[in-house]
């Protein structure tokens, strides 16, 4: 598919198809419930209690592969913590997010701006984000300027999604943030124009495949990341 709209289905259809899936996955014992969270038991006992999230597709939701979601934690880790000591947000990327809360050490400084709800279970790192009031962000605002690295992974890839996730992106932005953003590449233009970044070779995976191409575009290089120019 080289259109976007091509991934869409009627909402009922959408609907419909999603929580087939999903009971199926819940069945199958693949998916915990979103509010599941660790106890005492299962700390003991040495199982994986971080709290999974199945895929919202009304929202626009395709989760990374595990691949992709650690890569993208181990440089948050190292840009955001070990080189710059600042903090690190995450802007529509529950993945990686996630990921750099199973990998992580101690406590890290690392904020996730989200639009759903389930993910408040991760408390004051959980910001309630909504890409069409791009800077509506309640108490973290404090946060303007003093961000070291930003992810980014808009939802759509229409120009106003895009547009409007740049500003928040801009405003929370220190002036030597590391910018990251993981979108499509059929929309590299008006990408490379709004964040100021170049797309890179690295190419993302999704969890369950997604047939436009997409790619990882960033406004630095590293011996990871190199442009693709």
């Amino acid at each position: 598919m080289d259109d976007y709209d091509d991934l869409q289905l009627s909402g009922h259809a959408l609907a419909a198809l999603q929580e087939f899936i999903q009971e199926q996955q819940l069945t199958q014992g693949k998916v915990a419930t979103p509010s599941a969270l660790p106890t005492v038991d299962s700390v003991d006992s040495g199982v994986d209690t971080t709290p999974k999230f199945s895929e919202d597709w009304k929202l626009s939701q395709f989760w990374y592969h595990d691949t992709t979601a650690e890569f993208y934690a181990q440089l948050a880790l190292r840009y955001a913590v070990t080189e710059s000591q600042g903090p690190v947000a995450f802007v529509s990327s529950p993945t990686a997010f996630i990921k750099l809360k199973e990998l992580e050490d101690g406590p890290t400084e690392a904020f996730l701006l989200e639009y759903d709800s389930r993910f408040a279970t991760y408390g004051e790192q959980f910001v309630k984000y909504d890409f069409h009031k791009p800077l509506e962000l309640g108490s973290f605002k404090a946060y303007k300027g003093r961000m070291k690295c930003i992810f980014v992974d808009p939802p759509y890839l229409e120009e106003d999604c895009l547009t409007k996730t740049a500003l928040t992106v801009r405003y929370l932005a220190a002036p030597d943030c590391k910018i990251l953003i993981s979108t499509g590449f059929v929309v590299r233009e008006l990408v490379q124009k709004l964040f100021e970044v170049k797309p890179t070779t690295y190419e993302p995976r999704h969890q369950n495949g997604l047939a436009n191409e997409f790619r990882l575009y960033t406004n630095f290089e590293s011996k990871e990341l190199r442009w693709d120019i």
